[in-house]
């Protein structure tokens, strides 16, 4: 029979691969408008690039089929439906492009520039209707990655996804991410994880916490080794099947250094000045008492 996380994490991954099939199969064909440049501040070339950079991300989502954009304007053009390549900003107008290029899914992208890199601002239409997704791409170095990884996170969210390999020194501990528990160690496989920050906390009745936060990268694989801190006093198994725990101490507990007034020197000395200053009240007391007592005198014979 299996762990209960291993059932746990198989579960997990029978879901996702189902989520996965059916977001290849509602993509389809996505057709690429023109890119525009933002008041005229990009040049020819930069665009070619830019359309160039997303057509990538395209073919590299699983399941999408590119339509380029010189396939879209003869498409409209060959329609007479020249003035929809100009009217891209109009959702409407936009939806209209892409069921004219037989498309389920239109991308039109607008270019400017932010300081020395260029700067895509994306917009996504499904031609059968629904609200509009956007997202940005910065090009730069390794454009084309960044470019599937922005068209990933338009066309299948559920696939923006990096993962995170736990190697963690204790059995039963549960991991928790972002306060939702995915497993007990040993983990047979990486967590699949949304690209992003996460929280991330590992928690064991016998140990301390393991808590921090780790940023997950979309297609890469951050790896951890958690070694867990145990307790100096921890409750091990019933004796004898009695149902009693018994407490075991498991090396020595941490002590702290007691204040000066309360260490033995300190006590010891107040008391002995204690002492002194009673014997000098008391002998001062006598004195005082002796001066002030009554004799009769007799007369000499």
């Amino acid at each position: 029979m299996k762990p209960r996380g291993a059932r746990i994490l198989a579960s997990a991954a029978v879901l996702m691969a189902a989520q996965s099939q059916t977001a290849r199969a509602d993509i389809g064909t996505v057709a690429l408008a023109p890119i525009t440049g933002l008041a005229g501040d990009s040049d020819a070339a930069a665009v070619r690039a830019a359309q160039a950079a997303i057509g990538h991300g395209i073919e590299g989502v699983t399941g999408a089929t590119l339509i380029p954009p010189d396939q879209v304007a003869k498409r409209a053009r060959a329609a007479h439906q020249a003035r929809l390549l100009s009217c891209t900003e109009q959702e409407q107008c936009l939806r209209k492009l892409g069921r004219l290029a037989g498309a389920d899914v239109i991308i039109q992208g607008e270019l400017g520039g932010l300081g020395s890199a260029q700067v895509i601002y994306l917009k996504l239409i499904r031609t059968d209707g629904g609200p509009a997704q956007s997202t940005t791409l910065s090009l730069s170095a390794n454009s084309d990655d960044k470019a599937v990884a922005a068209v990933t996170r338009l066309l299948a969210p559920e696939r923006y996804t990096g993962t995170l390999a736990l190697a963690i020194d204790a059995e039963g501990a549960a991991v928790f991410v972002d306060g939702q528990r995915l497993g007990i160690s040993p983990l047979t496989a990486p967590l699949s994880l949304e690209v992003g920050s996460h929280a991330l906390r590992v928690t064991h009745p016998e140990y301390r916490d393991y808590v921090r936060f780790v940023n997950i990268e979309f297609h890469r694989q951050r790896s951890l080794d958690i070694g867990l801190q145990q307790f100096p006093i921890v409750a091990s198994s019933s004796v004898d099947g009695g149902g009693a725990d018994s407490i075991t101490l498991q090396g020595k507990a941490p002590t702290r250094e007691r204040p000066w007034y309360r260490r033995w020197y300190t006590i010891a000395g107040a008391g002995a000045a204690v002492l002194i200053t009673s014997a000098i009240i008391v002998g001062l007391a006598s004195d005082g008492i002796d001066a002030d007592r009554e004799r009769t005198v007799m007369m000499p014979r």
